[in-house]
């Protein structure tokens, strides 16, 4: 059984009936709300933006609260992808002292994952584990390891996805695991858009999710800009929904910034011919990588050529640092990709045709 069914009929087994609402979009004064993301164009990332913990004799000292998310989608050549990740006591080791206030500020729990279309899975939320130092560990173990996912190119520790998901499986099973906080399937009859999503103990009768506001400094409550307060004090967290068109982290991208970052030294050093074949594998690896959007893969391997053929005059005065074999290759190979990529704007690029491979191998 899929970790997804398997949370889904988890929660059908429980009564808890807490809140769950989107903040609204003109009430989202960070201005983040509202992305509506469309197929090959559009990351997406789940983050635990605000968790409040009330002040509970329990917290941390007979219990301890266990985060958690899953994201289940196509990617790559698999049918289904469960991406799943928890933050357990390391993440959340706060003094008794300081319940009773807005902690964990803006915890990625999922990395930038492209969106395919079709439908996307997203679960998460908060449960209550019986304290124990055998099973503090094995949370502390198995959030470690999912933390391992949390990376920006997914499809290299795809491999260990299932295993990780195994494990948050059994976790969330022991240890007298208690649901505070649940969001299931937030997409499963809205389109998958940015935003807000609340989720607090208090029953959803008792707020009026219209003055629901999203500020800087976290969820407020009140019928104007001007007489917000903070939310009655209970247990509260704040999911983020992401949807971005454009990547921040392509440095870590060394399948891309290797080649390219070779292919300029064999061009500064006079090697044409070597040159233009590192060029062709640094595109091809951007026009087959599963972690880029179809949109954000035109717009790095038009990139990479513009930099390509600029790059005698815009380096003529790096050929030392770039021959020098003490330099660190990886960070080069970095440095110029960012450089190539941050050098063109995804606008410039909107009306090119797709790259293919037939014709980046006769470029």
């Amino acid at each position: 059984m899929s970790l997804f069914q398997w949370i889904a009929d988890r929660i059908s087994k429980e009564t808890i009936q807490p809140t769950s609402a989107w903040i609204p979009k003109n009430q989202d004064l960070t201005l983040r709300s509202g992305v509506e993301a469309r197929a090959d164009e559009h990351y997406v990332r789940l983050w635990f933006s605000e968790l409040f913990l009330e002040k509970d004799a329990e917290w941390f000292t007979t219990r301890f609260p266990l985060g958690y998310s899953l994201i289940a989608h196509t990617y790559g050549d698999q049918p289904k992808l469960e991406l799943s990740n928890v933050a357990g006591k390391t993440r959340f080791d706060i003094p008794q002292v300081e319940q009773g206030r807005s902690i964990l500020r803006n915890y990625a729990m999922t990395p930038l994952v492209p969106f395919r279309g079709g439908t996307i899975e997203l679960d998460c939320g908060l449960v209550s584990m019986k304290a124990g130092d055998l099973l503090e560990s094995f949370a502390k173990t198995v959030g470690d390891i999912a933390g391992k996912l949390n990376v920006p190119q997914v499809a290299t520790v795809a491999g260990i996805a299932s295993s990780i998901a195994s494990g948050v499986q059994e976790l969330l099973g022991a240890g007298a695991a208690r649901t505070v906080l649940v969001a299931h399937d937030m997409f499963k009859k809205n389109s998958l858009t940015s935003g807000y999503l609340l989720l607090a103990s208090c029953p959803l009768k008792e707020i009026d999710c219209s003055k629901l506001w999203m500020t800087t400094d976290g969820v407020r409550y009140g019928s104007a800009q001007d007489r917000l307060v903070p939310l009655d004090p209970q247990d509260y967290l704040v999911v983020h929904v992401e949807c971005l068109t454009e990547r921040d982290d392509f440095q870590s991208f060394s399948a891309i910034g290797k080649p390219l970052d070779d292919a300029i030294k064999a061009k500064l050093g006079g090697r044409d011919d070597e040159a233009k074949l590192l060029l062709v594998q640094a595109k091809v690896a951007a026009l087959t990588s599963p972690d880029l959007t179809k949109s954000d893969a035109k717009r790095v391997i038009a990139a990479l050529d513009r930099y390509y053929k600029d790059s005698l005059g815009l380096l003529a005065d790096q050929t030392e640092a770039l021959q020098d074999e003490t330099v660190d290759g990886g960070a080069e190979a970095r440095s110029h990709l960012e450089r190539a990529i941050h050098s063109l704007p995804a606008e410039a690029v909107r009306d090119l045709p797709d790259p293919t491979l037939l014709g980046i191998l006769k470029s």
